[in-house]
């Protein structure tokens, strides 16, 4: 199939030696140093003023990460549009788009009633927030002081959440939350291209909090992985528990099958997966958690569009594999076209982030970082 990983290019992210020679990973670190050059001349111009940072009238908080790739960025950001709603206040959420047809233009994908947008025009992430919250506008665009400013006219939030916002310094934040993968929170310690970091791990000196995702037992406590320089942040750990966000009857088989399958009885059942998200390999760990026997996987490049092709050749492979179930994400759903008859029964699986800490602690930090900006975050206008 078309646009599956390439395991090559993987495998020379995850390599951690320096290579010196005129190889592919020597360019790819040469390319680096001008990439981290860059990154220190920027960082520069916002330390001294030359680029400013604009303030926009509520509290602007960021959801963000210092790596490219997945971290558990989506789901987090509904947990605190969740959180902060529940706590009175009227959020909106801003997103880049990545990918999708208005991330040039930028646009809202919806009002928190109505979706305005389709999967391609939202991008994947931004529509997915969409379609799952309820009286929470979602907005997209590049530039994230514009589409401040539309959110705050069309919907007078006084929250502001920016989605993966943290390198996005144009619009000044008030509380800046970064998330870090627990297995690699600095990939292979190398900048882009060369490795997975979009900053070094100094930069969490901007962050206000951490949170170490997909944390599982038997990791290395989270503050002995970071640097000197942060000092003593807050610092939490999660973990992704996963539900069913949508059960889709085979249409071979009785209609009332797959409303009848729950996470309880996943356990034992042979399932053939298939994704196309930033890090797959968390997605079958979830299956794992979950007891499922996975028969097959099909992994694909995020923000894959699929075919109708593409998805009767899942299901042909999911069927000479026994596999029982097919399931995927909630990320991914979006983009199977509804018109699909499954051969087998369809689970598309969602997850939230639980975290290990005390009861709480997060959303108590959460809530008192917000109460010390009044609710208002930076009055003045830009």
């Amino acid at each position: 199939m078309k646009k599956r990983l390439n395991k090559k290019a993987r495998a020379v992210l995850a390599d951690p030696q320096t290579h010196r020679t005129l190889s592919a990973r020597g360019m790819l670190q040469s390319a680096a140093r001008i990439f981290g050059l860059g990154l220190r001349m920027r960082a520069s111009c916002y330390r001294t003023g030359l680029f400013r940072a604009h303030r926009l009238p509520c509290t602007v908080i960021s959801i963000g990460n210092i790596t490219a790739g997945g971290t558990g960025k989506t789901p987090m950001t509904l947990h605190v549009a969740r959180l902060l709603q529940r706590l009175g206040h009227r959020v909106a959420i801003l997103s880049r788009g990545y990918r999708g047809g208005a991330e040039k233009k930028g646009g809202i994908v919806s009002d928190g009633r109505d979706l305005l947008m389709t999967p391609a025009a939202a991008g994947d992430e931004p529509y997915m927030m969409a379609r799952l919250l309820k009286d929470i506008p979602v907005l997209v665009g590049r530039d994230r002081v514009a589409s401040g400013r539309l959110a705050i006219a069309r919907f007078r939030p006084d929250i502001l959440l920016l989605d993966d916002g943290f390198q996005h310094r144009r619009l000044h934040r008030d509380i800046d939350i970064v998330l870090l993968d627990s297995t690699r929170p600095f990939g292979n310690g190398f900048l882009l291209p060369r490795g997975s970091l979009r900053e070094p791990p100094e930069a969490l000196q901007r962050a206000d909090v951490m949170v170490f995702t997909r944390w599982h037992d038997g990791l290395p406590e989270p503050v002995s992985l970071l640097p000197e320089s942060v000092g003593s942040r807050p610092v939490f750990r999660s973990r992704n528990v996963a539900y069913i966000d949508q059960n889709i009857p085979s249409a071979a088989g009785p209609a009332g099958v797959a409303q009848d399958l729950d996470l309880s009885r996943l356990n034992g059942t042979r399932v053939f997966a298939f994704s196309a998200i930033a890090d797959n390999t968390d997605f079958h760990r979830v299956l794992g958690d979950l007891g499922c026997q996975t028969v097959g996987v099909e992994e694909f490049a995020d923000h894959h569009a699929y075919g109708s092709r593409e998805l009767a050749e899942i299901g042909r492979t999911a069927g000479a594999s026994g596999a029982e179930v097919l399931v995927t994400t909630q990320k991914d759903f979006p983009k199977l076209p509804p018109e699909t008859l499954w051969p087998l029964p369809l689970v598309v699986l969602g997850v939230v982030p639980s975290f290990v800490e005390e009861e709480n602690g997060f959303d108590d930090f959460l809530k008192s970082s917000v109460e010390k900006t009044g609710g208002r975050g930076s009055r003045p206008s830009p």
